[in-house]
């Protein structure tokens, strides 16, 4: 392969990461607008939220919390034609006339209601109402399904549609955001704790690599005609020496 195939085929590839990127942040910002139209009263919206549950971790695009219930929206900015089936594995996106596999967003959505579902046991009426929703760029062909798998310009009106008897009251409305964005908070110290634990381990096996191998005295840095080296502080009843590893 020559250089100029080469830089050709370097510049198809960033374009098309910046034209996923560019599409993402397009759905981002129309799934944004649609959402902007529920009553905030009635509607509390969360993005990109990690739940954490017994049965396992789950990041969800979108959670609206009402008193009709809890919408969980599965985002996908795919192009091109979607084909799949509302029990099949994956599905697929075709582009320039290749078929690609991606997983069942359903599967996917019903993931994340499984983790809902025992992080908040508490709240036995809750009615959950999945949701998955692609770009305009995509063409949804003729998929069957109990689950509403729309356009982003459709989804204030998918949502309002589902405006039938409450089962949460505003006060439990609030809590249950409240818990949630509570499971963000604990997630994001238990991570900061884990990288603490890390750091004191490292410093664990750097103490215990300055303990000189022959006697057990502490190793300390000095300087010979070659540079540094950790030599015995018992020295010279040990003359053990050690490379260093500033």
């Amino acid at each position: 392969m020559g250089i100029f195939a080469i830089i050709v085929t370097a510049l198809v590839f960033v374009y098309s990461i910046n034209r996923h990127r560019n599409n993402e942040k397009r759905n981002a910002r129309k799934i944004s607008r649609q959402l902007n139209k529920l009553h905030a009263n009635e509607y509390k919206t969360l993005n990109k939220k990690r739940v954490k549950s017994p049965i396992g971790s789950s990041q969800i695009d979108y959670i609206v919390i009402s008193i009709y219930g809890i919408f969980i929206i599965e985002s996908k900015n795919y192009a091109g034609q979607i084909d799949g089936e509302e029990n099949s594995k994956y599905w697929t996106y075709t582009k320039f006339k290749k078929k690609i596999k991606f997983k069942n967003p359903i599967k996917n959505n019903q993931e994340h209601i499984d983790a809902l579902k025992v992080a908040l046991s508490d709240y036995t009426q809750i009615i959950y109402h999945p949701i998955v929703v692609f770009t305009s760029n995509a063409k949804i062909n003729s998929i069957t399904s109990s689950t509403p798998v729309i356009y982003s310009n459709q989804l204030f009106l998918t949502i309002m549609a589902k405006r039938e008897t409450p089962n949460l009251n505003i006060e439990q409305v609030n809590n249950i955001t409240a818990k949630i964005n509570e499971g963000i908070i604990s997630e994001k110290k238990k991570i900061r704790a884990f990288k603490d634990q890390k750091s004191i381990r490292a410093q664990k096996r750097k103490d215990k690599s300055l303990i000189c191998p022959r006697c057990g005295n502490d190793l300390i840095v000095k300087e010979g005609p070659y540079g540094k080296f950790y030599g015995c502080s018992n020295y010279p009843k040990c003359r053990c020496t050690v490379t260093y590893r500033g």
